[in-house]
């Protein structure tokens, strides 16, 4: 379903989801940045539930160019034969993406920010 590539020059992981990332019109590849990937070590994030967040999440546009895919239940209740009994780990999650493609940050909220907008 998704596949792993390591960049050598800039140390970058990117997320190629064959499905889910070509039916929408964000662009088929994704970055992790250093800052993401160790927000992703202190929060205690796994990688897996960042791909879970990704093709399956809410959108919503969150200001600067950013969007954010946000795990509500409604997803949750998408994913659930991919996830199991790993539901409370992917669950009020929220990963933000630039616009290039490039996953900026991610942590866990109760609900959507009042701040971000209906997603497309």
């Amino acid at each position: 379903m998704f596949t792993t590539i390591r960049s050598d020059e800039c140390d970058e992981v990117a997320l190629l989801s064959s499905r889910e990332r070509s039916l929408r019109t964000r662009s088929p590849s994704l970055v992790i940045s250093h800052h993401a990937s160790e927000r992703f070590e202190q929060r205690h994030i796994d990688h897996w539930a960042i791909r879970i967040a990704i093709a399956f999440g809410e959108w919503f546009h969150a200001g600067k160019g950013c969007e954010v895919a946000y795990v509500s239940r409604r997803a949750i209740k998408a994913a659930a034969s991919l996830l199991g009994g790993r539901c409370s780990a992917v669950e009020n999650l929220a990963v933000v993406v630039s616009n290039d493609g490039v996953v900026l940050t991610a942590y866990r909220t109760k609900r959507p920010l009042k701040h971000w907008r209906g997603g497309s």
